[in-house]
């Protein structure tokens, strides 16, 4: 065991930390910049077995290195702290009983595949489960046997699927050690591949939608939050009753047994899975990185099996407990916090045209409010939409924003409206994706659409992408893993509304997007299967967070870091989620605060004090309001657009 005062030394390297991550996050493409997502990243998982019931494969290690064009210390890292894993001839040999490759002739050094684990529904011992299918995938190291070992990863949701080894398992994110370790990822159970599956009708309806909901419900108007409840209550209600959900078993005395499978189906049981893959693939400590969700499902393993934990990564935590109401309200108030932030910045600089952004703000949300009705007539716009789109003209262009504030402030709705007519055409930016594009087809890892628009529509099966780009994931997960979820309309509808006043977002209600839809998840669902906090008191490691992440609160990093009270804080001043996209005074990559755990998992040890803080630039030199409001990572000035790339130059014309 490391002590306490070796990690609070920088003399003393801690042997067993994690460091950060950097590059840039892909973005959406703002045709659906409405859509508030979680995003991309979450997670890290360790430390002792603790109720699975999976078979293992348990022979020894050995096998010959392979050659490669990584430096010596690259590739024969010191044993101290790394375990090789086993050789490739190990990973084609599994018993196919238990784990069923789709093309054995891809397991290569630096090749890609994937299989289904036929895992067990669930975890306790001596009882007949019925089996599913989870799918898996593998990006082999280019060293073999992989000299730093197994890696698992996942990228966040939840909804994130198995091509998150393409981005996760690159330099971008492990940095020099790429290449050296298994990377390992998974289409959680419900999800991708996997069966069963999420993806039906009943479980579909997207609610939080701000295309169909959420931007037409307004916090101020009971009814209309009433109304939201109800649509909520519906959906939660029929997607538990679908009758595919229940699998059924027949035991040793010939009885059968059903089991519902929107109680097998939560993160708990993705940490579960990922035990039995680390069993089937030699047995050896695993190491663990998550960002977002992510965070989740690898803390939920480094709590239920630290024992088993090589290197713990945490990147963008979500809070560590299960509790519902906390966790919409730190959301809530983290969104907040970063808009009073990004219009207290018009205060600081030059970059916004007006001083007083806020005042502007606030009466442009009142104006709209008052002909919302004219709004959904003539444009189809709701007032949060519309507000949306017009404060971005405010803050993104100097030179009409004193304009639109003075219609504003003399209640000259007219002239908004042109604005917004003259905005109502999407332009965007279409980023090409920075990771290999080969997935969606046999044996390969399933391509989230957001980061792979070119994917194939009708896999894995007819529909996907479409049936699952919203939520339906998300909210099936946090129905499962969430507690303290509202079983009253009464109490839904005051819940809500309260945090609204509480957190209102310069008057414009945008903190209470994402919330809505968390706490909605949770509404009249039947069963919920709570987590146990995450955390553990011996297991090192990296708890890495940004001060004005829009997706995860840093107040969920700093909680994180305390139930981990072995781990060490890394804190980066920036507006992004995930150190990947951290802004670090212009760096990025090995310049940037993910340099720090990306050195962790290249030499095994953690050689930064614990509360490290890295730099950042300025909010208002690298967020727009559009990225501030739509809970988006920033871009910001210093370009990440390809030479082929869209990017509208010129502002909207206010009037002829």
């Amino acid at each position: 065991p490391i002590s306490l005062s070796s990690l609070l030394s920088p003399h003393s390297p801690d042997p067993r930390s994690p460091v950060p991550f950097d590059r840039r996050i892909l973005r959406l493409h703002p045709r659906n910049m409405w859509k508030h997502s979680f995003f991309l990243l979450m997670a890290v998982l360790a430390i002792s077995q603790r109720g699975v019931d999976a078979d293992g494969l348990g022979l020894p290690n050995g096998g010959p290195g392979l050659r490669s064009n990584k430096s010596a210390s690259i590739v024969q890292p010191d044993p101290t702290y790394f375990e090789p894993a086993m050789p490739l001839d190990f990973f084609k040999n599994i018993d196919p009983s238990k784990f069923e490759w789709m093309n054995k002739d891809e397991i290569t050094p630096g090749g890609t595949t994937c299989g289904f684990l036929h895992a067990r529904l669930g975890a306790i011992p001596r009882v007949n489960y019925p089996k599913v299918k989870v799918y898996v995938c593998v990006k082999f190291a280019e060293v073999q046997p992989a000299p730093r070992g197994n890696m698992a990863v996942h990228c966040g949701g939840p909804g994130s699927l198995s091509d998150c080894v393409y981005a996760m398992g690159s330099e971008m994110f492990l940095g020099p050690s790429a290449g050296t370790y298994n990377v390992i990822s998974f289409d959680q159970r419900g999800m991708g591949r996997s069966e069963p599956t999420f993806v039906v009708d009943e479980c579909m309806k997207e609610t939080h939608d701000p295309e169909l909901l959420t931007l037409q419900v307004n916090y101020l108007d009971e009814q209309s939050v009433r109304t939201a409840s109800r649509i909520y209550k519906q959906r939660n209600l029929e997607c538990w009753a679908r009758k595919d959900f229940l699998l059924n078993s027949t035991a040793r005395d010939g009885t059968t047994k059903s089991y519902h499978f929107l109680q097998y189906s939560g993160t708990r049981q993705l940490a579960e899975d990922i035990e039995r893959v680390r069993r089937l693939v030699g047995d050896q400590k695993l190491s663990v990185y998550g960002i977002s969700y992510g965070t989740t499902v690898m803390g939920t393993y480094a709590t239920v099996f630290p024992n088993h934990v090589n290197l713990l990564v945490l990147d963008g935590s979500t809070c560590p407990d299960n509790d519902i109401v906390d966790w919409i309200d730190v959301l809530a108030r983290s969104m907040n916090q970063r808009i009073d932030y990004f219009i207290a910045s018009c205060e600081f600089g030059t970059q916004c045209g007006r001083k007083n952004m806020r005042s502007c703000v606030n009466k442009l949300n009142n104006l709209l409010q008052g002909n919302a009705k004219d709004l959904m007539d003539t444009l189809s716009l709701s007032p949060a939409k519309a507000l949306i789109i017009t404060t971005v003209v405010v803050f993104a262009y100097e030179d009409i924003s004193a304009v639109l504030c003075d219609a504003t402030e003399e209640g000259d709705y007219e002239s908004i409206k042109k604005l917004l007519q003259a905005l109502f055409e999407p332009q965007g930016v279409i980023l090409k994706s920075l990771q290999d594009p080969d997935v969606d087809s046999h044996s390969k890892p399933t391509a989230n659409e957001l980061w792979f628009p070119q994917s194939k529509e009708d896999w894995p099966f007819s529909g996907y992408k479409m049936k699952a780009s919203g939520s339906v994931c998300q909210d099936i997960i946090f129905g499962q893993d969430k507690t303290f979820g509202p079983y009253d309309e009464d109490l839904y509808v005051k819940t809500l509304m309260d945090l609204n006043l509480k957190y209102p977002g310069a008057g414009t209600q945008i903190p209470m997007f994402s919330p809505q839809q968390w706490y909605s998840a949770t509404y009249y669902w039947p069963e919920p299967t709570p987590l146990s906090p995450i955390g553990n008191s011996r297991l090192t490691g990296i708890i890495a967070g940004q001060v004005y992440d829009p997706a995860t609160p840093y107040i969920c990093t700093q909680e994180m870091r305390e139930n981990f009270k072995s781990a060490t804080l890394l804190t980066s001043r920036s507006v992004n989620h995930g150190l990947n996209s951290a802004f670090d005074q212009g760096m990025r990559g090995g310049n940037g605060c993910i340099s720090h755990y990306q050195r962790y998992f290249e030499q095994g040890y953690i050689d930064v004090p614990d509360g490290t803080v890295c730099e950042s630039d300025a909010i208002g030199d690298v967020c727009t309001i559009n990225e501030i409001i739509t809970g988006q990572g920033c871009i910001g000035t210093h370009g990440f657009f390809d030479d082929d790339d869209t990017v509208p130059d010129d502002p909207p014309v206010l009037s002829e």
